[in-house]
């Protein structure tokens, strides 16, 4: 039985890590189901210039627009895009891997998170990933 909240109760940061949580895993599985095919997870890092803070609180608003840019804990969208280009085309990068910056940082080279999070690496969390995306979209619709 699903429960739902209100909106007003929703914890957004922690729903936002969730997602990602969930679908670097599900990437994951994809990469082993299909090796002939390329899965890359990348995170464009705290990335200033885009609509991602909108939803927050005025400070936290005014906090990621204007002061940490100026505290080199973001980047702009060119390098953000830049990140998502490379998932694409470095054949440095793995399939089946999510890529983001080092443990502690917002920005700068992106590692292999399942050196911080060794569960990313696990193929029973994977597969469990699949199945669980699988049972919510239900009702006959068809993903990969």
């Amino acid at each position: 039985m699903a429960v739902f909240l209100p909106a007003e109760n929703i914890d957004r940061n922690l729903a936002f890590g969730q997602v990602k949580y969930i679908g670097a895993l599900w990437m994951a599985h994809l990469a082993r189901q299909y090796p002939d095919l390329r899965f890359v997870t990348v995170s464009p890092g705290n990335t200033t210039g885009t609509e991602a803070a909108a939803g927050a609180s005025p400070p936290l608003r005014f906090v990621a627009k204007h002061v940490m840019p100026h505290l080199s804990i973001s980047h702009g969208v060119e390098v953000g895009a830049k990140r998502l280009v490379e998932g694409v085309t470095d054949p440095k990068l793995s399939s089946g891997v999510f890529y983001a910056s080092a443990a502690g940082k917002l920005t700068g080279p992106m590692v292999d998170q399942a050196e911080i999070f060794p569960d990313l690496a696990n193929p029973a969390y994977q597969d469990n990933a699949y199945a669980a995306i699988h049972r919510f979209v239900g009702n006959g619709r068809t993903i990969p």
